[in-house]
This record gives structure tokens, C-alpha cells and sequence, in this order.
């Protein structure tokens, strides 16, 4: 009886030393586990921070290139704007003072002057020919 017992004791001590073996490695398994995920998951964020300085670094430069072309169009724009606004001006100081010529012209020149211009002219262009 003693024999029995000391056997079954025996046998539930090797049980009991392979469940330990067991629930050793199983936590051994879950510890390495834990290690992978802790350093994938510093791997994934060592990554994001790249990705995101990059992305920084690209959309700064993009901006800043934006911002130049923007510039320059602004630039370009309103050279184009004054040289239209200079012609347009031109233009129409022109016809104020060609108005105003006729006006002065009209003004001074008697039917003897007149008369006198155009024989001028006549001979002129009878001297050309």
C-alpha cells in the first residue's frame, strides 16, 4: 500500500514537473512574443517617423516651390497689367492729342492758308512723280 501510494505520488510530482516544463516554455513563448511585438512595433513607429519627416520634408519644398511660381505669376501679371495700362494710356493720350491738334489746327488755319497746304502738297506730290 505504501508502495502504491509512494508510486502514485510519485507519478502525479512527474505531472506535475512536465505541466511546470510546459507552462515554462508556454511563458517563455508568450515572452518572446511580447519581445517581437514590442520591436515591431518600434520598427512600425521608427518607420512612421521617416515616412512622416520625408513627407514634411517634400510638402515644405512643394510649398515653397508653389510659392515662388505663385510669385512669379503674381509678378508676371502685373508687369503684363502696367504694360497694357502704359499702352492703353498712350493710346489714348494719342487720340486727346490729335483731337485737340485738329482743334488748334481748325482753329488757325484761314481759307488762304488752307488753299496754300494743299498747293503745297499737290506739287509736292507731282514733284515725286
Amino acid at each position: 500500500m505504501w508502495n502504491a501510494r509512494i508510486e502514485r505520488i510519485r507519478s502525479e510530482i512527474e505531472t506535475a514537473e512536465a505541466t511546470r516544463s510546459e507552462a515554462e516554455a508556454k511563458l517563455a513563448k508568450i515572452d518572446s512574443d511580447i519581445a517581437n511585438a514590442d520591436a515591431e512595433r518600434r520598427r512600425i513607429l521608427d518607420e512612421a517617423r521617416e515616412t512622416a519627416a520625408s513627407l514634411k520634408t517634400q510638402i515644405v519644398a512643394k510649398a515653397g516651390t508653389d510659392a515662388s511660381d505663385l510669385r512669379a505669376r503674381g509678378a508676371a501679371d502685373v508687369d503684363s497689367a502696367k504694360t497694357q495700362a502704359t499702352s492703353d494710356l498712350q493710346a489714348e493720350i494719342a487720340v486727346l492729342a490729335l483731337g485737340a491738334a485738329e482743334k488748334v489746327v481748325a482753329n488757325n488755319l484761314d481759307s488762304a492758308t488752307q488753299a496754300e497746304l494743299i498747293e503745297n502738297y499737290i506739287q509736292k506730290v507731282g514733284a515725286g512723280s
